[in-house]
């Protein structure tokens, strides 16, 4: 039993399985002076989405939400036999202007999806970047127009934001990326209403704490609603 022993988690990477709606995660465990490697079963189902890619290219949703994931150009999708998932390649966007490869998920008719996301909200992304330059700057998990919430890369650097009482709030890691990172990242931004914070988590991490009191905005136009 794992609680009879004296352990901790050293680091956790990206889920490597995904098996009827049950996630797994590669971590290593600390017990005594000694590490091992094994399989962590996620704790608790991602509530609005849980998107997962398959060998057509396409993604879906295994949250419990209605909510329909379309794809956009042509990403490449291959299979990752270290992560035992398929992953989806969008390198051939630029860091400027619209990117044309990518996956969206429409909202603008759920009011239960935004209640929800107003009320706090975690979102988690594994990302690897092959390169990266001191101008780079793009959206991985976002939804942004005068309100919305997302994780993204600017600069060098990791960063969440979100739009609370009228204005953007955002955490920004403080430690930049190589230029050729090419390493995948555990991202986690958490918008706690009830500490009136906003988390990001890099690895494990905590990179970042801003103060983000009062109500989270989503954006008031449908058409950017996803």
């Amino acid at each position: 039993t794992v609680s009879a022993v004296k352990w901790a988690t050293y680091g956790v990477n990206a889920p490597i399985n995904y098996d009827g709606g049950v996630r797994y995660f590669r971590a290593f465990v600390k017990v005594g002076s000694n590490y091992a490697q094994g399989e962590v079963k996620s704790v608790g189902a991602p509530m609005l989405l849980d998107l997962a890619f398959s060998a057509d290219g396409t993604a879906a949703n295994y949250a419990f939400t209605s909510q329909t994931c379309v794809k956009h150009g042509s990403p490449v999708v291959t299979y990752n036999a270290g992560y035992k998932r398929y992953e989806a390649d969008l390198s051939a966007n630029s860091f400027s202007g619209t990117a044309g490869h990518y996956y969206s998920v429409r909202f603008c008719y759920d009011d239960e999806f935004m209640a929800r996301l107003v009320d706090g909200h975690t979102l988690e992304a594994v990302v690897k970047v092959p390169y990266l330059t001191s101008s780079s700057e793009a959206d991985i998990l976002a939804n942004y127009e005068n309100g919305g919430t997302g994780i993204g890369i600017h600069n060098k650097t990791f960063f969440a934001q979100a739009y609370v009482r009228g204005a953007y709030r955002s955490a920004y890691d403080t430690d930049d990326l190589d230029d050729q990172d090419d390493t995948y990242h555990h991202v986690v931004s958490v918008y706690d209403k009830a500490s009136a914070r906003l988390l990001l988590y890099i690895d494990g991490r905590l990179a970042s704490s801003e103060s983000a009191p009062g109500d989270h905005t989503i954006t008031t136009t449908d058409a950017a609603r996803y």
